[in-house]
């Protein structure tokens, strides 16, 4: 099941909005516990996309012929005998 960042920024808006109304440092710390987990959440989200871009772009990249090969190289040279 797949969150939607726009979800989890509106938690870590909820969050901010409770640790403006806190009492003290305790409830303010574990306010900002929650906003960093759902953080790190949008992160390793955005992280496993870049990931799977690159996997991507290296599996084209080796994919394709080099345009240079030995064999190409072999054609009409005055040093071919």
């Amino acid at each position: 099941m797949k969150i939607s960042s726009e979800t989890v920024i509106k938690k870590i808006e909820e969050e901010i909005g409770k640790i403006k109304k806190a009492e003290n440092n305790d409830q303010i710390i574990n306010h900002i516990s929650k906003i960093k987990l759902l953080s790190e959440l949008i992160l390793e989200e955005s992280n496993k996309e870049t990931c799977k871009k690159e996997l991507i772009l290296k599996t084209q990249i080796s994919n394709e012929s080099p345009t240079n090969t030995i064999n190409d190289l072999d054609g009409d040279s005055i040093f071919d005998f």
